[in-house]
């Protein structure tokens, strides 16, 4: 399914917002504490927003990915830190926002079992009662959490909202998709099957 901007779009200023709080929690937000004494856990107020920020899982990032500085210079950083493997410690994370009636997950990490979708729970907030994820790109950290172990999906409840230009990269109709792409069909189909699966445009 494919929607223009109009009611889609609406829901991007929650990601907004949600990245927002988190970085000016300290001045602007309500209460920030973490969840069920759990460190990856935090939950934020923002205004009328509760806002669920959680650590799916720490990664590394090769400098070679990042722009802006000569690979020197980040080399040199890497030392001045005291990082030896060459690699930037790094982190992924995924948001739960309740506004209302409304939850909305941003990114759903990268699958792992005891990562975004566990700690979900650990929160106190079922999978099943999402009624939107947005995801704001297509790597396997970010939409890794679509499904259950089993398959199925983690989200029953929910639209998925991804981008068309997304959608065209990662998940052409013949399939070949990018490097790192080839677990993305699988991820995508039991929401695409059951027309839960909607892509924008701005």
């Amino acid at each position: 399914m494919r929607v223009a901007m109009t009611y889609t779009f609406a829901l991007i200023p929650l990601f907004l917002l949600a990245a927002s709080a988190i970085l000016l929690a300290p001045a602007t937000a309500g209460a920030q504490a973490p969840a069920k004494d759990d460190p990856g856990i935090a939950v934020i107020t923002y205004g009328d927003l509760e806002i669920t920020a959680i650590l799916d899982t720490a990664t590394t990032i090769p400098p070679g990915i990042l722009f802006g500085r000569k690979q020197t210079d980040l080399a040199a950083d890497l030392k001045a830190a005291g990082v030896t493997d060459g690699y930037f410690p790094g982190w992924v994370n995924a948001f739960v926002v309740k506004k209302g009636k409304e939850t909305y997950v941003i990114d759903t990490g990268n699958g792992a079992a005891d990562g975004f979708l566990a700690k979900m729970r650990v929160a106190g907030i079922d999978p099943a009662t999402v009624n939107h994820v947005l995801l704001t790109h297509y790597h396997t950290d970010h939409v890794g959490g679509l499904l259950n172990p089993d398959g199925s999906k983690a989200f029953p409840k929910a639209k998925i909202y991804g981008s068309v230009e997304e959608d065209a990269y990662f998940l052409p109709p013949g399939g070949d998709g990018p490097p790192g792409a080839a677990p993305l069909p699988r991820l995508f189909a039991p929401y695409r099957g059951d027309d839960d699966y909607v892509t924008f445009s701005p």
